[in-house]
């Protein structure tokens, strides 16, 4: 009889272990849904304030340029640049 109760005794403590480990699961996996969804949001917002600078242009798949300084196309390429091109 005693050995019995033991058994069942740590069949309730197991148990009752698994349940608190699934809720702090639970927990940590809906935290890290809210934190993900949080910074996709961040994201998308910052994208939208670049897109609205002055001089920024968009791709066609969603790529943000901005275009600091054009170049003279009259002027020759340093040896640098040059060696650049080439690759």
């Amino acid at each position: 009889m005693k050995l019995w109760l033991q058994n069942n005794m740590a069949k309730r403590d197991l148990n009752e272990q698994r349940e608190q480990s699934k809720m702090h699961l639970s927990f940590a996996e809906s935290r890290r849904k809210k934190s993900k969804a949080q910074c996709i949001q961040a994201n998308k917002e910052w994208l939208e304030a670049k897109a609205r600078e002055e001089g920024v242009k968009a791709l066609p798949k969603g790529i943000y340029y901005k275009v600091l300084s054009e170049g003279n196309q009259n002027s020759q390429a340093s040896p640098a640049a040059q060696r650049l091109s080439l690759k």
